[in-house]
């Protein structure tokens, strides 16, 4: 069975990881009054492949606030584009 972790943050973002291994499935981003769901950070593009292939042990914001670096036992540190959705 595999297990989940979820970790919320003050920015309104909630960060999902599925193991193990605990691989980075995707943060989905909500409004901060109501609650809403406002969209996901992963796209198909990540999805597809350019997500970590080890486990993800430690993840930072940017003092922007504008990226996220992901850092991953597959020896890769990766930057992920908040507003664009996207990997840098």
């Amino acid at each position: 069975r595999p297990f989940r972790l979820v970790s919320g943050s003050e920015d309104n973002t909630v960060a999902i990881f599925e193991g193990p291994p605990f691989k980075f499935k995707t943060v989905v981003l909500f409004e901060g009054i109501e609650g809403t769901k406002t969209g996901e950070l992963v796209d198909d593009s990540v999805k597809g492949g350019a997500a970590h292939s080890g486990s993800v042990f430690g993840l930072a914001w940017s003092p922007c606030g504008q990226r996220i670096a992901t850092a991953s036992g597959d020896k890769t540190v990766k930057i992920w584009n908040v507003p664009e959705r996207a990997l840098e």
